[in-house]
C-alpha cells in the first residue's frame, strides 16, 4: 500500500496534466484520443481523492 506522500506526487502529476489539456483545448484545441484521456484522469484523480479521505479518517 503507498503512502500519502506518493498518492500526493501523483495527485499533483495528475491534475498538471489536466491544466494542460484544458490550456490546449482553450488556445488550440485538443483530439478526441485526448479527451478520452482527460476523462480517464478524472476518474483516476477521484480515486486517490477517496483513498486519501480514507486514510485521513483513519489516521
Amino acid at each position: 500500500m503507498r503512502d500519502s506522500k506518493h498518492i500526493r506526487g501523483e495527485l499533483t502529476n495528475l491534475l498538471s496534466e489536466q491544466m494542460d489539456v484544458l490550456e490546449r483545448e482553450t488556445f488550440g484545441g485538443v483530439t478526441e484520443e485526448e479527451l478520452c484521456e482527460y476523462e480517464d484522469r478524472r476518474d483516476r484523480i477521484c480515486e486517490l481523492y477517496a483513498e486519501l479521505i480514507d486514510r485521513e479518517a483513519a489516521a
